[in-house]
């Protein structure tokens, strides 16, 4: 059984003590050098018992992730992948021109990500139209939104809701959502516990279908102020966009239908660019696709998240004006600063061979307290990236 360093040292401390008290006395400066000499071995022997604890817990690493190919592999590590712009240029190219049906180990079961899909699951419309409305209402308001969430029914089961409908043993849901986002409260109130924030998911929803909510009706419009004198001075407090931060936060169900890393990663930047054209000032956060208690979609789900970090994390000076695909009619990259990842992966997972199960109980969809772990990271992060109060 290998020993912690602390336990360790204290065995060689101990062993060093009993030897200097056993040895026989000498002259003052035999036992000045006996001591110096003592006082290196116990160094010596503490430096290599460090070291050798060292390599065994490195050891230990390697063979854990190693040994056992059904084990998760969902936790943050280092990335295995590479990435650039020029080769994601080529690979939304490839995936445009590719047909309906880019799909891992060649099933027609995902759809083109650049196609828009309006649903048509039972009760869809219904939940639609209260996203419009609910984006309606709060685009009337001078100041917008702070962070606008946008999914699936991870998303809106932040409001205990799926396709429309109350889910009865999940009140509680809203709860913890206001408790941390709520959408018509006035903002920058001096100690305001909470975010200015929506949450607009529709259960089921794939990537091609958020796209078609995007581009039909749930974006909220750019407030416009009523006709009066003051119309000046609210045109001035207006900040210029009705979202300050969208928070993407699908791909659990383009996983299932077997797409590829490349259909999701290019789904993904996709949604980011089609937003960036539309509120160009706004930033854009893409939420890491949660882990699963189905181990069959782990590796996919890490590849995702990697490649989409990669990207995130590249510097200003990989960028090239020149990649068509990356770039607006004017010229401007659009996958710029305000393009951000956020993996979320270590809340719901923390190693072994499962997920929290009381964080996420059914092994796709966080529970309340799950919801509440998340939301206690984001915050931070919208702080991070727009200075929000």
């Amino acid at each position: 059984t290998t020993q912690s360093p602390s336990a360790s040292t204290t065995v060689t401390s101990r062993t060093m003590t009993t030897t200097t008290t056993s040895m026989p006395s000498s002259s003052s400066s035999s036992s000045s050098s006996s001591s110096s000499s003592l006082r290196l071995v116990s160094i010596v022997s503490l430096l290599a018992v460090t070291l050798f604890v060292t390599a065994v817990s490195f050891n230990k690493i390697d063979n854990d992730e190693t040994s056992d190919i059904s084990t998760p592999s969902l936790s943050r590590r280092s990335l295995q992948q590479t990435c650039s712009y020029s080769d994601l240029n080529d690979k939304i190219s490839a995936i445009r021109d590719f047909g309906e049906n880019p799909c891992m180990d060649d099933r027609e079961c995902c759809s083109n990500p650049f196609v828009p899909i309006k649903g048509s699951i039972y009760n869809w419309d219904t939940a639609f139209a209260r996203n419009q409305d609910l984006a309606s209402e709060t685009s009337r308001k001078p100041l917008g939104l702070e962070v606008l969430f946008w999914g699936d029914s991870i998303v809106e089961g932040m409001i205990g809701e799926n396709v429309g409908n109350d889910v009865e043993n999940k009140a509680d849901y809203l709860t913890t959502f206001q408790n941390y986002f709520r959408p018509l409260e006035a903002r920058n109130r001096v100690g305001r516990p909470y975010t200015k924030g929506l949450a607009l998911g529709i259960g089921g929803d794939r990537i091609p279908h958020l796209l078609w909510r995007i581009q039909n009706g749930e974006m909220p419009p750019v407030y416009q102020p009523p006709e009066t004198k003051k119309r000046r001075r609210k045109q001035l407090l207006w900040s210029g966009t009705p979202v300050e931060v969208f928070w993407i936060s699908v791909g659990t169900n383009d996983v299932y239908d077997g797409c590829s890393v490349d259909a999701l990663l290019v789904g993904f930047v996709n949604l980011v660019l089609e937003l960036r054209k539309l509120r160009p000032k706004a930033t854009i956060v893409v939420n890491s696709i949660l882990p699963r208690d189905q181990l069959v979609f782990n590796d996919q789900i890490a590849g995702v998240n990697e490649a989409l970090q990669c990207y995130a994390n590249l510097p200003r000076s990989a960028r090239d004006s020149t990649l068509d695909n990356l770039v607006d009619e004017n010229g401007n990259f659009l996958l710029d600063d305000k393009f951000k990842f956020f993996d979320a992966t270590n809340i719901f997972y923390k190693g072994g061979d499962d997920i929290e199960r009381h964080l996420m109980p059914d092994g796709l969809h966080p529970s309340a307290e799950g919801f509440e772990e998340w939301f206690k990271e984001i915050r931070p992060q919208l702080i991070k990236f727009n200075h929000i109060l």
